[in-house]
């Protein structure tokens, strides 16, 4: 099976990777366990369907009701249709768009820090 590098696959015009993109994309065929790379830090909505995420150690699933922030490598992609189609809004983001975002809206949230038992590549 061949690995995807998304978003590489995404972008048609330009060779290089923006530090901030956005995807709608639409599926019509279920898949299992497709091996991805993700150049970028991705946020994904999904809008009908489902979706399991798995890393090495762990995987989650998401429904239509809920939306996943997946941090740049490699895992695998489980997407079930509920009807003839998925619908995904994806929103990818460079480390420097997000550490940007972060300093700049610092005030408007509180950051709570606490030290994480093991590094998880989704939130």
């Amino acid at each position: 099976m061949p690995i995807q590098n998304i978003p590489e696959i995404f972008i048609t015009k330009n060779k290089s990777l923006p530090d901030l993109f956005v995807y709608d994309y639409r599926m019509t065929v279920a898949t299992v366990k497709n091996k991805a790379n993700l150049g970028v830090n991705m946020f994904s909505f999904l809008q009908t369907g489902q979706k399991h995420v798995h890393f090495a150690v762990v995987s989650v699933a998401v429904n239509e009701k809920q939306s996943i922030l997946i941090k740049c490598g490699n895992c695998l992609f489980t997407k079930l249709l509920n009807n003839k189609q998925v619908y995904y809004c994806k929103l990818f983001f460079s480390q420097k768009v997000l550490e940007f975002f972060l300093q700049k809206h610092a005030i408007s949230f509180e950051l709570i820090i606490k030290p994480a038992k093991k590094d998880t590549p989704f939130l």
